[in-house]
């Protein structure tokens, strides 16, 4: 008993270093004493993501070397489809026309891979419930952290990771959009990620209350609503009603001959009133510049027009265009889409485009992974997905929901770029893998 209670607490550890380290947090001390010891010069910035989080995976899959064999019986064909996908990708950046960058991202995508690689061989149905206790734990505090520089005007978080030798990178695009317009999350690097991060650990937190950690998961809710809050998201709204709608058809599908109504009752009212304060008392602002972006689109007869006052459109439009004008048979390469695209972009923000190539994608996942992977590309990504979803379709139903939040939340942006939100998606697919057989094997 000693022994697995152990190796629980190690578990906990080593999961806690590994969202730790996935943080975009630079290191210019430890760069500037490894420059001088060594007398070389490193032509990066490094990060806990680049110094830490790779030795700390060697480590932990060496920990649980023994559970290969295991974990390739449970997932064998989503891996498989997996690997297809990724020496595809490879294939594609050798063969791409900006074959320097994108093998330099196809690089780092493999490290996506391996840590949820990794998470197969850390998260399992024994220890599932303490995973998802150290994920929810882990997002209160550094939600915590991101509210603090948003309530307290004479704190800065940026200056705090500065006090302890920790550079934080931000990207001043986003600084400038202030407070009035929800701010941002300095350790998401951007809003729209925080803010459907937020949505998916409501879910978790939701689980955490059925599981009877209140405290914990009051605490998350509480997290998650200020995120959704804070980061002025839109596509976080929209991903919450998602939520909202996909937890009150389980409420009704799986009690509806349960003589508990109670349950039902206050289950659904604490979503619905979450739903209402959220997006309509703490951030009007949000409801007000999504009503009227709808109501400008519904008057407007042109498409032109449309795509002035919703930039996603012309990314849309550019996406579909050049896949069917530019048919690839791998694409043209991983974080290649702003190149591509610039060299026939026309109409409303062609110039900003072409200033700014290399940040671009479709703001769609299924359209960037067409362009820059090709159809087949595309068919291995949904392939590995709906395996994925046939494979645990009996997992947690507020797993479930958290899980279909990230996908959908990826058809109005595309977050693959944002390591803390790769890290926190890839851990929530495992968690779902590994809730579809709790219940018979609890903590021991």
């Amino acid at each position: 008993m000693k022994s697995i209670r152990w190796e629980v607490v190690r578990d906990s550890i080593l999961l806690l270093g590994i969202l730790t380290f996935s943080l975009p947090l630079k290191t210019p001390a430890i760069q500037s004493f490894l420059e001088s010891i060594l007398q070389i010069s490193f032509p990066i910035q490094l990060s806990t993501y680049t110094l830490f989080l790779p030795m700390w995976l060697g480590i932990t899959v060496l920990i649980h070397l023994l559970r290969i064999p295991e974990v390739w019986s449970q997932v064998k064909t989503p891996l498989l489809l997996m690997a297809m996908l990724f020496v595809w990708m490879w294939l594609g950046a050798w063969f791409s026309e900006w074959r320097g960058h994108s093998l330099k991202h196809a690089g780092r995508y493999t490290i996506h891979l391996l840590v949820f690689l990794t998470f197969l061989l850390l998260v399992r149905s024994q220890n599932f419930r303490s995973m998802a206790v150290v994920l929810l734990g882990w997002f209160v505090v550094v939600s915590g952290l991101t509210m603090a520089e948003q309530l307290f005007a004479d704190w800065s978080l940026q200056s705090w990771f500065a006090s302890i030798g920790l550079g934080l990178e931000l990207h001043s695009s986003l600084i400038s959009s202030g407070p009035d317009y929800g701010g941002l999350s300095s350790l998401f690097e951007n809003q729209n990620p925080y803010g459907v991060i937020s949505v998916a650990l409501l879910g978790i937190s939701f689980f955490s209350v059925t599981e009877k950690k209140y405290f914990l998961g009051t605490a998350g809710i509480l997290a998650s609503g200020g995120g959704i809050v804070y980061s002025g998201s839109r596509n976080s709204a929209i991903m919450l009603i998602i939520l909202i709608s996909l937890s009150l058809f389980t409420f009704f599908y799986i009690n509806k001959h349960s003589k508990k109504n109670w349950k039902n009752i206050i289950g659904i009212s604490v979503l619905i009133i979450s739903l209402f304060i959220i997006l309509l008392r703490f951030n009007p602002l949000l409801i007000t510049k999504s009503y009227y972006s709808l109501e400008k689109l519904r008057f407007t007869g042109e498409s032109v027009q449309a795509e002035k006052i919703e930039p996603r459109l012309v990314l849309f439009r550019l996406a579909i265009e050049y896949g069917i004008q530019h048919p690839s048979f791998f694409g043209v390469g991983v974080k290649s889409f702003g190149y591509a695209v610039s060299e026939v972009v026309s109409g409303p923000f062609a110039t900003e485009i072409k200033q700014a190539n290399e940040k671009w994608n479709a703001h769609n996942a299924l359209l960037t992974i067409w362009v820059e992977m090709g159809w087949i590309g595309l068919i291995l990504a949904l392939g590995f997905v709906a395996s994925w979803f046939w494979e645990f379709r009996r997992a947690s139903l507020w797993v479930l929901a958290s899980v279909l939040t990230l996908c959908l939340g990826q058809m109005l942006d595309y977050f693959i770029w944002q390591i803390t939100f790769m890290t926190i998606q890839s851990l929530i697919f495992v968690l779902m893998a590994a809730s579809s057989n709790y219940g018979s094997s609890k903590d021991q």
